[in-house]
C-alpha cells in the first residue's frame, strides 16, 4: 500500500475535529495564528535539523515575495474560514470544505496541466450539486439571518478558492524539493509575514487583540501541535506521494467524519433534504476512494459469461 495514503488517513483523523476546534476558540484567531506559525515554522526548523544536522540552506534563507506569498495566502485562507465560521452552523461549514476538491481540481488543470475522466468530473458535479442540496434550505432561511449567513458564506468560498491553489502550489513544492520540513519552513515564513500584518494593522486602529485565560492558551497550544504539525506534517507528505486528483478526494474522509462529529457536539439537527444531501456526499466520497475497485469489480462482472 502507498504509504502516502497512510499519512493522508492520519490527517483525516485529526482534522475530523478541527470544526469543532475553529468554533469553539474562533474569538481568539490571533493566538490560532501564532500557534499555525510556529509549529510551521519552529517545528520545520527543528525536523529539517534533525534530518540534516544544520539549518543552513539556500531555501531556507530564501525570502523573497515568490517564496513567502503562498504562505501569506494560507494564513489568510484561515483568517476567513475561522470568520465565516462564526455566522454559519457547523454542518454548512464542514459541507462548503468539500468544494475545495472543486478549485483543487481547477488549480490542478490549471497549473500542473492535468487530466481527468468523465467518472472525475461526475464527481465533482456531484459534490457542487450534494454541497448546494445540504445548504439551500438554511441560505434562503429566516430573513433576519439571511444577511449575517451570505457574509459567512462569501468568506468560506473565499477561502475555499485561496486553500485550492495553496494546496497546488504546497504539493508542487515538497514534491520539488522531495524534504516536507521544508515545506512546512516555506509555510512558516509567510505566515509569519501576515502575523506581523495582523499585528500591524491592529495597532494602527488602535484596537487590541483579544488574549485568551492561560488555560485556554494551553489547550491551544496542546490541540494546535496536533492539528497544525502534526496534521500539516502527514498532509504534506502524504499529497507528495499520490496524484493530486486523488489525494484531494482522499482528504475529504476527514468531512465523512467532521459530519458526524460536529453535528453530535452542537446537537445541531438537519432537515431530511440536508440529511438526503449529506448522504450523497458521503456516498459520492466513498465512490471517489475506491473508483477503482467499484469500477474494476463492475467490468469484471460485465466480462464474465452469463449462463441461461
Amino acid at each position: 500500500m502507498n504509504t502516502g495514503y497512510i499519512y493522508l488517513f492520519i490527517f483525516c483523523i485529526i482534522a475530523s475535529v478541527k470544526p469543532i476546534f475553529i468554533k469553539k476558540y474562533n474569538a481568539f484567531l490571533f493566538t490560532s495564528l501564532v500557534s499555525y506559525t510556529l509549529y510551521h515554522l519552529l517545528g520545520g526548523l527543528l525536523l529539517y535539523y534533525y534530518k540534516h544536522k544544520t539549518i543552513k540552506d539556500k531555501d531556507i534563507e530564501n525570502f523573497s515575495p515568490s517564496e513567502l506569498y503562498p504562505g501569506f495566502l494560507k494564513s489568510l485562507e484561515i483568517l476567513l474560514f475561522v470568520y465565516g465560521s462564526t455566522h454559519v452552523p457547523a454542518y454548512m461549514l464542514v459541507s462548503m470544505s468539500t468544494l475545495r476538491v472543486v478549485t483543487i481540481a481547477f488549480f490542478d488543470k490549471f497549473i500542473n496541466k492535468a487530466t481527468y475522466d468523465n467518472v472525475k468530473y461526475i464527481e465533482i458535479v456531484g459534490i457542487i450539486f450534494s454541497t448546494i442540496i445540504i445548504n439551500i434550505s438554511s441560505i434562503f432561511g429566516k430573513k433576519n439571518e439571511k444577511s449575517i449567513k451570505i457574509i459567512g458564506i462569501i468568506s468560506i468560498l473565499l477561502s475555499v478558492i485561496v486553500r485550492g491553489y495553496i494546496f497546488t502550489r504546497f504539493r508542487n513544492y515538497t514534491i520539488e524539493k522531495q524534504d516536507t520540513s521544508k515545506t512546512m519552513i516555506f509555510i512558516g515564513k509567510g505566515s509569519s509575514v501576515f502575523l506581523l500584518c495582523y499585528i500591524l494593522y491592529y495597532f494602527f486602529m488602535g484596537k487590541k487583540i483579544q488574549f485568551p485565560p492561560l488555560k485556554i492558551i494551553a489547550t491551544l497550544a496542546v490541540s494546535g501541535f496536533f492539528m497544525y504539525f502534526i496534521a500539516g506534517y502527514a498532509k504534506n507528505e502524504g499529497v507528495s506521494k499520490i496524484p493530486q486528483i486523488q489525494a484531494a478526494i482522499f482528504l475529504k474522509t476527514a468531512i465523512v467524519l467532521s459530519f458526524f462529529v460536529s453535528t453530535w457536539y452542537f446537537k445541531e439537527k438537519m432537515t431530511f433534504i440536508q440529511k438526503i444531501g449529506v448522504f450523497l456526499m458521503i456516498c459520492i466520497i466513498v465512490f471517489s476512494i475506491f473508483e477503482k475497485k467499484i469500477i474494476g469489480f463492475i467490468e469484471k462482472k460485465k466480462e464474465s459469461p452469463t449462463f441461461i
